[in-house]
């Protein structure tokens, strides 16, 4: 935990490790195994479950649940009190585009663009949708990222029913 920065009322299980210039925030519980890697954010009131990484740069807003297990993606931003999200995908920035983080979680597909929705984000259909009324060009980077999702979420979904 050395650099690391643990805010009052956090509680850190057995076995978790806490990576350097990592935060958490107050009240957040870090479960039994966790990893939370360098510059990773720990918001208020977030639950990291057993076994979880969290990747460098990640950031859990305040009340998100991880799953046990779970992988957060390098610079992913998980929303504000999103439950059981399960994995992530990161589609870096471009100089056209901002850094785009999808997600599963109990509210379904979940994708954070930029300040989107105060980096809660909003589901596929909806981001799409604000996508189409801001862009009105198909060339438009941001629907070739949203096709990646699309394509990931499938790939996800097949291997769930495995």
């Amino acid at each position: 935990c050395e650099g690391a920065v643990i805010c009052e009322g956090a509680v850190i299980g057995e076995g978790a490790v806490i990576r350097k210039s990592a935060g958490i925030g107050e009240g957040a519980v870090i479960c039994e195994g966790a990893v939370i890697r360098k510059s990773a954010g720990i918001g208020e009131g977030a639950v990291i479950r057993k076994g979880a990484v969290i990747r460098e740069g990640a950031v859990i807003c305040e009340g998100a649940v991880i799953c046990e297990g779970a992988v957060i993606r390098e610079g992913a931003v998980i929303g504000e009190n999103r439950k059981n999200v399960k994995d992530s995908i990161v589609i870096p920035q471009t100089k056209e585009t901002r850094k785009i983080t999808a997600y599963h979680c109990d509210d379904g597909l979940i994708v954070n663009i930029g300040c989107a929705n105060n980096y809660r984000g909003l589901p596929f259909k909806d981001m799409l949708a604000r996508i189409k009324a801001k862009y009105n060009n198909p060339k438009h980077p941001y629907f070739a990222a949203m096709e990646q999702i699309r394509k990931w979420d499938n790939s996800m979904n097949k291997e769930t029913e495995k």
